[in-house]
């Protein structure tokens, strides 16, 4: 299993150096680089450059990449890469409205409650760990600062992803 984590979302303000690299896209990017022309071979050059500079820090290939323009847009490919429709879909009541959008149309979901703090109980997902499917688990929560045991949530997911 392999996890990626980060807070796109985040309403942190950008690091200087984020901010500066921001400026020299919008600056010398700005054209489409599916295009023909000089400024679109430019923003090309600058698109891959990127996506190899990504690709190396997550230790994939480039072409393993792909950008969503909208963040929602990661749950359902994500979920929906792994999920077969006759398999198990395990999700918790405190994740995201593009989770439980995705459950609301899948004909096997099942909704695993969490404790007052915020935690996910591990022996409620072990229940379905004979289930083959896929385990949506918010591994962090940058509202309330809850971080989950995913160790022992993968542990007890049995065949889940």
């Amino acid at each position: 299993m392999v996890h990626l984590t980060g807070n796109f979302l985040a309403e942190a303000p950008l690091s200087a150096r984020a901010r500066e690299a921001l400026g020299d896209a919008i600056d010398q990017g700005w054209s489409d680089p599916a295009k023909l022309s000089y400024f679109s071979a430019k923003a090309r050059i600058l698109k891959e450059g990127a996506l190899a500079s990504i690709a190396q820090n997550l230790g994939v290939r480039a072409d393993e990449i792909e950008i969503l323009g909208e963040p929602g847009l990661g749950h359902y490919y994500a979920i929906g890469g792994l999920l077969r429709p006759t398999e198990t879909l395990v999700y918790t009541n405190v994740d995201r409205k593009e989770v439980f959008a995705i459950a609301r149309n899948h004909p096997n979901s099942h909704e695993i409650k969490v404790a007052a703090s915020g935690l996910i109980d591990s022996e409620a997902i072990g229940r379905f760990s004979q289930e083959r499917g896929v385990l949506a688990v918010q591994a962090a929560n940058g509202e309330t600062g809850v971080i989950q045991d995913l160790e022992a949530l993968v542990t007890r997911s049995g065949n889940l992803r």
